[in-house]
Order: C-alpha cells, then sequence, then structure tokens
C-alpha cells in the first residue's frame, strides 16, 4: 500500500485501513504453504528417476542405487537386486573392526537370493529419505574403518540409520552402510554392511513378535 498522507473522514480512513489489513491477511495465507509431508525412500527415488542420467551428479547416481536396493530387499525382489549387484558380487565387510586379512568372497546374485528370505519383507520405501546419506571414503573411515580400508578412493557410501518411532521393527537398530561404484552413467552396489545389520535387526524383531 503506497505511503502518503490519507485524506478524507476518520470513517473512511478506518476503512481503507481494515480493507489494507484483510489484504495483507490474506497474502500472509497464500505466502504460507501447509507443513509438507517428510519425504520418503520411495518418493525421493522417484525424484532422483526423473532427472536425466546425464545430468545426474555422482551423489545423485549412488542414492538412487542405494536405494533401490533397500526398496528391492524389502519387496524380495531378487532379480532387481541382480540388476543393482556389481558383476563381482556383494561384498560383505564387517559393522566394525578392521578389514580382515582375507575377507570372505562376495556374494553372487544366487547367493544373495537364498539371503533374501531372511531379511526383512516390508516396504522400506515409506521410511524417510532422511535416515539415508552419501558419503565419501575419507568421511567413512571414523565409523566403518574396515569398509573404507575395502572401498576405492573414487567410490561412495549410502549410510542408512535408524528411524526413531517407525512401524518396522524389523530396520536398523545400528547404522551402516552400502558402498557404489559407478563407472560411466552406471552405478553399482559393490558391497557394505547393511544386509548385516538388517539379518541382526531381523533376528532380535522375532522373539519380540512371538512374544505378542
Amino acid at each position: 500500500m503506497r505511503n502518503g498522507r490519507v485524506r478524507g473522514s476518520i470513517t473512511r480512513r478506518s476503512g481503507v485501513l481494515a480493507v489494507a489489513f484483510s489484504c495483507a491477511v490474506a497474502a500472509l495465507g497464500q505466502s504460507q504453504p501447509a507443513t509438507q509431508p517428510a519425504e520418503t525412500i520411495a518418493v525421493a527415488r522417484q525424484r532422483l528417476t526423473r532427472i536425466k542420467s546425464r545430468d545426474r551428479t555422482p551423489s545423485d547416481r549412488t542414492l538412487l542405487a542405494a536405494l533401490d536396493f533397500v526398496i528391492a530387499i524389502g519387496s524380495d525382489d531378487s532379480r532387481r537386486i541382480a540388476n543393482l549387484v556389481d558383476a563381482v558380487g556383494y561384498q560383505a565387510l564387517p559393522l566394525a573392526g578392521d578389514l580382515p586379512e582375507k575377507p570372505d568372497k562376495p556374494l553372487s546374485p544366487a547367493a544373495l537370493e537364498k539371503v533374501l528370505p531372511e531379511l526383512p519383507n516390508a516396504d522400506l520405501g515409506v521410511l524417510p529419505a532422511q535416515c539415508a546419506a552419501v558419503v565419501p571414503r575419507a568421511a567413512l573411515a571414523a565409523e566403518f574403518p574396515a569398509v573404507a580400508t575395502w572401498m576405492l578412493p573414487q567410490d561412495l557410501a549410502v549410510v542408512f540409520q535408524p528411524v526413531r518411532g517407525n512401524s518396522l521393527p524389523t530396520w536398523l537398530s545400528q547404522r551402516a552402510c552400502v558402498v557404489v561404484r559407478i563407472r560411466g552413467e552406471r552405478a553399482t552396489i559393490i558391497g557394505g554392511n547393511l544386509l548385516e545389520a538388517l539379518l541382526m535387526a531381523a533376528e532380535n524383531a522375532a522373539p519380540e513378535a512371538e512374544e505378542k
């Protein structure tokens, strides 16, 4: 509303001010959007898939592969997992401690398929996307030294964390990660300790389910 001397009677001035106030309130209401629900893993995945492949950053590719992997685990989709895991297999790595001198052989897609029934069969896509974060090798060393030692310098990891108050008892009870390697425009899961952590969470949830 333009500043300046308002002429006329007090009544007229009051009317003008009342209209101006009403307009300001209406404009303020329009400028304050309703609180949006937190983005879920499934929604974040959809958002990333809408980015053209050539425009995705390494972090975009890494996060998309990791979210795809988690959703495939929850839906027991062995074919999808086989497409996401690197051709050499999935290298299971320790949740704590140093890297063994002779790590176990990578799990092939066939071996992973045998592990799937033991993993949580739930819609993990409903979890908040905030529980996943892309982390470079150097920043991972303090928390997961074995994983960081095993990674190549250009590899990236996605760290997943527990979600307070979630309705999925088989989700993580401790932080865990997957390692992603990018070749060209293709990102694949090459290892991590996420599967071990999910297996532990599923085992811990089983007695609780039996008690209920």
